[in-house]
């Protein structure tokens, strides 16, 4: 559990962080950790197997930002994906940590998708995406969920390289959102209803009528 900055478990494994670490920032990988430390501009590790703390070095050219930068499980379990967003170049690079080193898997231009979803979407402005910031990722970065300046709410499928606005915010629900993508069979199949005339006795007199019309 995190205390006061400090991680601290039943087999008394601690250490001192500079700081309380965001916990939406902290990804479980089998039996490790991985939690990014802003200030420090690297990641810190604790191995639950060992209790016992290590600290990886983030891939040269690489800072570290709250909202640019995003950890993401790999299907191996000793794998671990770094999500990072350069925004001058509006590009989006996905980094695979194995062993001691990283390996710069796929770079991805968020402009060129940009042009390419606006040839669909004509109510898209250019400054919509000069500053597109991370907000979740699906594990082994199978997706990516991108929000822009303007409130957009844009799915990126890394598979197509393809870019989907699934989402407007309005300005006074803006600051107020949260993105929690989960995984589930599309579409949805749900159990039949059973014929319960109680189940009616709530609806309004005109529903009700059309409900028994169409099941005659």
């Amino acid at each position: 559990m995190l205390q006061g900055g400090v991680w601290c478990m039943h087999t008394s494994a601690t250490t001192q962080l500079p700081h309380t670490l965001p916990a939406l920032k902290a990804v479980l990988v089998d039996d490790k950790i991985y939690m990014a430390d802003v200030l420090s501009n690297d990641i810190i590790v604790l191995d639950l197997a060992t209790s016992s703390f290590s600290r990886i070095l983030l891939p040269q050219g690489v800072k570290y930002h709250t909202l640019h930068t995003i950890l993401s499980p790999a299907d191996d379990a000793s794998g671990l994906y770094l999500i990072h967003v350069h925004v001058k170049e509006h590009q989006l690079c996905i980094w695979l940590h194995k062993g001691d080193n990283w390996l710069l898997v796929d770079t991805l231009c968020l402009h060129q998708m940009w042009a390419n979803l606006r040839m669909r979407d004509h109510t898209l402005e250019d400054e919509d995406i000069s500053y597109a910031y991370i907000s979740q990722v699906g594990d082994n970065v199978q997706f990516v969920f991108l929000k822009t300046m303007c409130g957009c709410i844009l799915y990126l499928d890394v598979t197509s390289r393809t870019l989907h606005k699934v989402h407007g915010m309005t300005e006074k629900d803006r600051h107020f959102s949260a993105i929690y993508p989960f995984m589930m069979i599309w579409p949805p199949i749900f159990p039949a209803l059973k014929d319960d005339q109680a189940r009616f006795s709530l609806w309004p007199l005109h529903d009700l009528c059309i409900a028994l019309v169409e099941a005659s």
